[in-house]
C-alpha cells in the first residue's frame, strides 16, 4: 500500500515538473512571450489555478522569472530519469531478471524523484510568495478542494457524494 502511494505520489511529481517545463519552453518559443493560451496562465494544471488568481501583469512577469531560474535545476533531473526510464526498460526486456541491478535502479530513481519533489516545492514556495494574502487564501481554498475530491476518489466516491458522519 504505502509502495503505491510513493509510486503514484513520484508519478504525479514527475507529471507536474514536465507539465510546468513544457509550459516554460513551448510558451516562451511559440508565442515570443508570456501567458500564450497553451502557456503556463492559460492551460490546465498549474495554469489554471494561476488564472483563477487573477495575477496581476507584475505576479505573471514574476512567476516567469521563476520558472526561468528553476529550469536549469529540473532539466539534468528530468534527464537522468528519462536515462532511467530507458534502463528500467532494458532490464524488463532482458532474458533474465537482474534483481541487484533493478534495486540499485529503483534507488536511483528514488533519490532521483525526491530531489525534484524538493526542486519543485523550492518553486512552488517562490510562487506562493508573490500572491498577496487574497491570493493565497485563496489558492488555498482550492487545494483544500482539491485534496477533498482526491481523498473521496481515493474511497470510491464520487465528488457530491457526502460520507456519513459517524464513520
Amino acid at each position: 500500500m504505502k509502495s503505491n502511494r510513493l509510486k503514484f505520489i513520484g508519478g504525479a511529481v514527475v507529471v507536474t515538473l514536465l507539465v510546468a517545463i513544457t509550459a516554460v519552453s513551448e510558451t516562451a518559443g511559440r508565442h515570443g512571450h508570456w501567458g500564450g493560451r497553451d502557456g503556463m496562465f492559460g492551460g490546465a494544471g498549474l495554469g489554471f489555478m494561476v488564472h483563477r488568481l487573477d495575477l496581476t501583469d507584475a505576479q505573471k512577469a514574476q512567476a516567469k522569472q521563476i520558472m526561468i531560474n528553476e529550469k536549469s535545476a529540473f532539466q539534468p533531473l528530468m534527464q537522468q530519469m528519462r536515462q532511467n526510464r530507458a534502463q528500467e526498460r532494458q532490464l524488463v526486456e532482458a532474458a533474465s531478471f537482474d534483481q541487484a541491478q533493478a534495486q540499485a535502479l529503483a534507488a536511483q530513481q528514488s533519490q532521483t524523484v525526491a530531489q525534484l519533489t524538493v526542486e519543485k516545492m523550492r518553486m512552488e514556495s517562490q510562487f506562493y510568495q508573490i500572491l498577496t494574502p487574497d491570493q493565497k487564501t485563496k489558492l488555498n481554498a482550492m487545494l483544500d478542494k482539491r485534496a477533498e475530491r482526491f481523498q473521496q476518489h481515493q474511497q470510491g466516491q464520487q465528488p457530491d457524494q457526502q460520507q456519513p458522519a459517524n464513520q
